[in-house]
């Protein structure tokens, strides 16, 4: 997908992931997650790319085979699949409406009408079969190594993650935070992703407090 085009088009220019990073203005760690597929770039980061790499904006998102000159700079395609914006403006048979969640209350399911503050599609290819999704928006700066804040971040609904995973976690049935998760035992300890050092990690005593996954992270994206 996306992050095997971006890994192409960096190739063939001979640049660094700290290179492309600097051109357009985000951190090596932030373009890393994209060529990965961790992290959704923006429209407006698309629009950098594309410039960047002197090619068409849909071309980011489709599935195009390189034409390469004998300088490797060629930026001739051969289309197999629609475009990204082609598949939402044309096909919504494969585009899924995700809600975005705001307040959980405790004792009330994740998807209840009064929780629900809206939608945002998805493409189906990045949705598994049978799974439930949700978006949450992310506030504040506690994970900004992974997600800025107004970003939001696509979970998988599951009851537990492998440690080192990012999920969303509801602690003592009322707030809902965005953390790294590692297990051991009877705790659970919650970190933080951040710049700021004034956030630490918490450890919680399971058999002592309330601590429910709601799901893991799969993908983040920044709308404008």
């Amino acid at each position: 997908m996306y992050g095997e085009k971006l890994k192409q088009l960096r190739k063939i220019e001979g640049w660094t992931q700290e290179e492309v990073a600097k051109r357009i203005g985000v951190s090596k760690q932030t373009y890393n997650h994209y060529e990965n597929e961790k992290r959704t770039p923006s429209l407006n980061t698309i629009r950098k790319l594309a410039k960047v790499y002197n090619v068409e904006l849909d071309d980011i998102f489709s599935d195009k085979n390189y034409d390469s000159d004998a300088h490797g700079k060629s930026r001739n395609f051969v289309r197999e699949e629609p475009s990204l914006y082609e598949v939402i403006n044309n096909d919504h048979s494969n585009i899924t409406q995700v809600p975005i969640l705001g307040t959980i209350p405790a004792g009330e399911p994740i998807f209840a009408d009064e929780n629900i503050e809206g939608y945002l599609p998805v493409l189906n290819t990045f949705l598994s079969h049978g799974k439930e999704y949700f978006y949450l928006k992310v506030s504040g700066n506690s994970m900004n190594l992974e997600f800025q804040e107004g970003s939001y971040v696509l979970c998988e609904c599951t009851p537990s993650v492998e440690n080192g995973q990012i999920a969303a976690i509801r602690i003592n049935s009322s707030e809902v935070t965005l953390k790294k998760v590692i297990m051991n035992k009877n705790y659970i300890t919650l970190i933080p992703m951040s710049n700021n050092p004034s956030y630490q990690p918490t450890t919680y005593d399971l058999k002592e407090d309330h601590i429910e996954i709601l799901g893991r992270v799969i993908q983040a994206t920044k709308l404008y």
